[in-house]
């Protein structure tokens, strides 16, 4: 397995520097998953019960004494969080670093080879830690169990998928449809207002109960927040250049927060996505955060990011290793909680 650091420096090392800071690569910053949806824990299937609901229970009193069972009825449905298991397995040989600048980090004599302490393992860690939120909000949306694209990608259904394979279910009771088939995109990407107007037939062929709730959520893409936002700026009037000048600090549309999703665009655009050919380039999900379920069976542990198991060099191959394991998977509770355009 290759180091998981690799050096690529554009200089030859030619004695001691002195290293003040480190420029981590900029990223999008990933929240934790449980400020985002709801976690539930879940070692391998957890079933949870739906019951529907119950109308029309009241009838004219023309029996006089005596009982006679009469009424609507209502079904107890049920749905399964499965989760598969998912690890990271990454080492790091010191060997990396050695006749670089970074030897200088680096413990001396049999000590060497331990990089417990060092600058080396303070920024592997941090890297370690972004990298554990990115995958896992990539494949809580993105993973499709039956893809081509192998690992990256295969763990289980994310929500996109299963939206897909349910899109006849979800269309029933909320709405779910192609931005390009409705004219709100064409081959150069979102046309004018089109965000804007997604979001109104989102919002009007959605069925009440997603309307009647207190905390629904539009989930972006990058691009369709950056077309609300020029809506919202290219008004002709005040209003309008006050939002081109000052920015808009919460967007919502009819008071319902419009959300871009970390790393959407960046997955989006990643072409072995196996949602990549389905999608496109841009995506809104209509929903509320508690509808969207992770199951994992590191919730009571101390939450699902802080999962690693740091050796160092404590075997005969001298190597740092990181390994982290958990089970994993997503679902949504209910369809008519849930809008989706593509």
């Amino acid at each position: 397995m290759a180091n998981v650091a690799q050096t690529n420096f554009s200089h030859t090392y030619n004695g001691a520097e002195i290293i003040r800071e480190v420029f981590f690569e900029p990223e999008e910053d990933n929240p934790a998953l449980e400020s985002l949806y709801r976690i539930v824990d879940a070692r391998d299937k957890t079933n949870i019960y739906l019951p529907q609901k119950l109308r029309k229970i009241f009838r004219v009193d023309s029996n006089g004494c005596g009982f006679s069972a009469a009424g609507g009825t209502f079904n107890i449905n049920d749905k399964t969080i499965s989760t598969e298991k998912i690890k990271a397995n990454l080492e790091l040989c010191v060997e990396e670093f050695i006749d670089t600048v970074w030897s200088e980090t680096l413990k001396r004599g049999v000590d060497i080879n331990d990089l417990s302490g060092t600058d080396i393992d303070t920024m592997v860690r941090e890297q370690v830690v972004k990298a554990t939120r990115s995958d896992l909000h990539r494949l809580a949306w993105f993973a499709s169990d039956a893809t081509s694209s192998g690992a990256d990608w295969n763990a289980f259904d994310g929500w996109i998928q299963l939206f897909i394979d349910n899109s006849a279910a979800i269309n029933t009771d909320s709405t779910f449809f192609d931005l390009s088939t409705q004219g709100f995109e064409d081959s150069s990407g979102i046309v004018a207002d089109g965000a804007q107007n997604a979001f109104e037939k989102l919002y009007e062929e959605a069925g009440a109960e997603l309307l009647a709730m207190p905390n629904k959520v539009f989930y972006v893409s990058r691009g369709i927040k950056d077309n609300y936002l020029k809506s919202l700026e290219d008004q002709n009037n005040s209003v309008g250049q006050s939002n081109l000048e000052n920015g808009v600090s919460n967007i919502t549309y009819r008071g319902i927060p419009v959300v871009e999703v970390p790393e959407w665009q960046v997955n989006l655009d990643d072409t072995t996505n196996p949602q990549n050919s389905v999608v496109g380039s841009h995506l809104i999900v209509f929903t509320t955060p508690d509808n969207l379920v992770i199951g994992t069976d590191t919730v009571s542990a101390g939450g699902t990011m802080n999962q690693f198991k740091f050796r160092y060099n404590d075997d005969d191959d001298e190597k740092l290793k990181i390994i982290a394991k958990m089970k994993l998977g997503a679902q949504y509770v209910h369809e008519s909680l849930v809008g989706v355009a593509i």
